[in-house]
């Protein structure tokens, strides 16, 4: 789960991440440099996470790397539709196949689910759910902005919720289905609104749909929760993203501290 480019330090520049599974069915090298650059134009270091990365494990990890920014180019899954889901709510595909084998735990628990799309109906991907970014992430998002650039990224309540209640300040996405070239297009303009021209939230997510409109094949439109973020700039929810980061930089020492009275693993910690 070691990203492309890693940015090792805690202090010194905000860190933002792009994870890209979607690049293992459509990939866009365009836009990963598009995005990347104007990430660190705004004075991020990027990470960037290419599909044969994106697994269970990584979404379990991720919070713990501090990033202020994360943009999730993912397969989203829901129930009866063409991409899918064996749950209800929506889920976060990985690209890793799903067999009945591993995370039987979590399989059990309905946090890992296996999800599927329509032209691939031989292969089934495992997928992560809400109940997983809630229970089985190993911390908090430190006060991070979640964009969400898959379909129905914030239809339904219980995904952008799930990152909110780990300590996410707001979660963008979409409000149905969305193609992967205009959620491309879209991304990139929210990312130089917010970032470059430092709006707020909820102007940038106005200002993106002026320019790039609704979903032309299915009319959905990019949206945030919760509500009452749309007046913050990322400045505003990265001062508290700092302190968060640091406090959580700090129990990774005191939990390094306190490693060497444990006995070795017997077998690896990921799969």
């Amino acid at each position: 789960m070691v990203p492309t480019q890693v940015t090792q330090t805690q202090k010194g520049p905000p860190k933002a991440a792009v994870v890209d599974q979607l690049g293992l069915h459509f990939p866009n090298r365009e836009f990963m440099q598009a995005a990347e650059g104007i990430m660190q134009e705004a004075g991020f270091g990027v990470d960037v996470y290419d599909p044969e990365r994106v697994t269970v494990e990584l979404y379990k990890a991720l919070p713990t790397y501090g990033y202020g920014v994360v943009v999730f180019r993912v397969h989203i899954a829901l129930p009866n539709a063409s991409i899918q889901t064996d749950q209800r709510d929506a889920a976060l595909f990985t690209s890793q196949r799903y067999n009945e084998v591993n995370y039987p735990l979590e399989q059990l628990g309905l946090s890992v689910q296996r999800g599927w799309i329509s032209w691939l109906p031989n292969e089934a991907f495992f997928v992560v759910t809400p109940k997983f970014i809630t229970e089985g992430s190993m911390s908090d998002y430190p006060s991070s902005v979640v964009i969400l650039m898959g379909c129905n990224g914030v239809e339904n309540e219980a995904l952008p919720k799930s990152f909110v209640d780990r300590g996410a300040s707001v979660v963008i996405g979409w409000s149905g289905f969305v193609s992967t070239r205009h959620t491309d297009e879209a991304t990139l303009i929210l990312l130089k609104m917010m970032l470059l021209e430092k709006m707020s939230i909820g102007r940038s997510v106005r200002a993106t749909m002026n320019q790039v409109g609704a979903d032309p094949d299915y009319g959905s439109v990019l949206g945030y929760y919760p509500d009452d973020k749309g007046n913050a700039t990322i400045s505003q929810l990265l001062k508290s993203h700092h302190a968060e980061s640091e406090l959580v930089m700090w129990m990774k020492v005191f939990a390094a501290d306190n490693t060497s009275a444990r006995p070795a693993r017997s077998t690896p910690p990921c799969r």
